[in-house]
C-alpha cells in the first residue's frame, strides 16, 4: 500500500488543482475537469522531479555574497526567457486568423 504524501507535497499539490481550477473561465465542466488536470500535472511535476535524480543534486550549502542574489535571478530571468519564446510560437502557430470569406455582392437593382 502507497504511503501517505507529506503535508508540503499535499500543499503543492492543492495548490496545483486550484491554479488550474481558476486557469478556466467558470464552467459546470471545464472548471472540474482543469482542476483535476492541474493536480495530475502538479503530481506528475513531483514524480519527475525524482526521478531525476535533482533532489540529491542540491547541495546543503546556499551560495553566499552576490551568487545569492545572482543565480536565483538568473534562473527566473532564463525561464521567463523559455516561456515567452515558446508563448510566441504557440501564438503564431496556434493564431493564425482564418481568412476573410468575401462578402456577397448586392443583387443590382430592378434585376
Amino acid at each position: 500500500m502507497m504511503e501517505p504524501l507529506p503535508v508540503h507535497t499535499r500543499a503543492f499539490l492543492l495548490v496545483c488543482a486550484l491554479a488550474g481550477g481558476l486557469a478556466v473561465p467558470l464552467h459546470p465542466l471545464a472548471s472540474p475537469v482543469s482542476t483535476a488536470v492541474g493536480g495530475l500535472l502538479g503530481l506528475l511535476g513531483l514524480r519527475v522531479w525524482r526521478w531525476s535524480g535533482l533532489p540529491d543534486s542540491i547541495g546543503a550549502e546556499a551560495p553566499r555574497g552576490l551568487a545569492r542574489l545572482v543565480q536565483p535571478a538568473l534562473s527566473m530571468g532564463c525561464g521567463l526567457l523559455v516561456g515567452l519564446v515558446l508563448g510566441f510560437f504557440l501564438v503564431k502557430l496556434l493564431g493564425k486568423k482564418p481568412e476573410a470569406t468575401p462578402e456577397p455582392k448586392p443583387a443590382p437593382p430592378g434585376g
